[in-house]
């Protein structure tokens, strides 16, 4: 597969030098992670975006209400929200 054009995330290609930069970047991982500050943002262009508190318990919700078992009993899921998540997130990220 020499020189072929297949990229990976961080844009090393699919040949000796893509597979050195990837080697490169697998020590550099490693060492943080042995080392403990190993953070996602680092490495992860997803991770970059800054969310607010206010936000990421938007994302929350919205995941928890588009559950297709919670679907199935709107109801209950409505019930468990505002008993058991609503309350301790009420104020939060205002």
């Amino acid at each position: 597969m020499q020189g072929a054009e297949v990229g990976w995330p961080w844009g090393a290609k699919a040949n000796e030098e893509g597979i050195r930069k990837a080697r490169q970047t697998a020590y550099q991982i490693q060492d943080a992670l042995l080392n403990g500050s190993f953070r996602w943002d680092d490495w992860d262009p997803q991770a970059r975006r800054t969310k607010s508190l206010e936000q990421i318990l938007q994302r929350f919700e919205s995941i928890f209400f588009d559950d297709p078992e919670r679907l199935l009993n709107p109801k209950g899921a409505l019930s468990t929200w505002e008993g058991a998540y609503a309350p301790y997130f009420k104020g939060k990220g205002n």
